[in-house]
């Protein structure tokens, strides 16, 4: 929709099904290098070529794939389920929004002490994020940046006008965010991951997120 040309992302909200106990189960993940040494489990899903049949039919077979992985590593059957409803359907509209991308970049990712906590601006076409514990993203309005500060100051506080004017998305949330490549007028959501947290006992409350991607 052309309306959709004057903003730089889009917040859809969803109700929370899970409790406290998801936090417990990515914490364990996490700690016994359940998705890998790096931390994540990626797939690529190629577009160019493919009709929409085809590019459907290797999306649903890489996010099975990638799903299978993340359940191998500790991830609930339930959970598992979630992600690949919303890894399939994300990857379908975003597709639809961007009908030139070549591929898509599928991510789920166990996010602890390596969060990037700097408001920034991403360097690729898009991406849509899911945060399925902790918190979500902030992202803030333009018109409340100073893009100078933005590009030149490591300072949060500075980049900032007004912290009262700070979103966030809560778990479960989809958030949609335009990267400096996105073909419209106005694109690069500055947004930047939510403060760690920390259990009593000092270790990193992990999170678990999905990230599709288009480069």
């Amino acid at each position: 929709h052309q309306q959709c040309d004057h903003y730089s992302g889009m917040h859809v909200p969803r109700p929370c099904v899970w409790g406290e106990e998801v936090q417990q189960i990515v914490d364990d993940i996490a700690s016994a290098d359940g998705f890998g040494p790096r931390g994540y489990l990626k797939a690529e899903v190629n577009r160019a070529g493919a009709d929409q049949q085809e590019f459907a039919k290797e999306l649903s077979e890489k996010v099975s794939h990638l799903v299978s992985r993340a359940t191998c590593g500790g991830l609930t059957k339930e959970l598992g389920q979630q992600v690949q409803l919303d890894a399939e359907e994300i990857a379908a509209v975003v597709i639809q929004m961007l009908p030139a991308a070549e591929k898509l970049i599928l991510k789920l990712e166990l996010m602890g002490e390596g969060s990037c906590s700097r408001w920034h601006q991403d360097n690729y076409t898009a991406r849509a994020i899911i945060s399925y514990n902790g918190c979500g993203t902030q992202f803030v309005q333009h018109d409340n940046v100073d893009f100078w500060e933005l590009e030149n100051c490591g300072n949060n506080d500075c980049i900032i006008r007004d912290a009262s004017k700070v979103f966030s998305a809560n778990p479960i949330d989809i958030l949609f965010m335009k990267g400096k490549l996105f073909p419209s007028d106005v694109n690069g959501l500055v947004h930047k991951s939510p403060e760690k947290r920390y259990h009593p006992n000092g270790n990193i409350m992990t999170r678990l997120l999905l990230k599709v991607d288009v480069p």
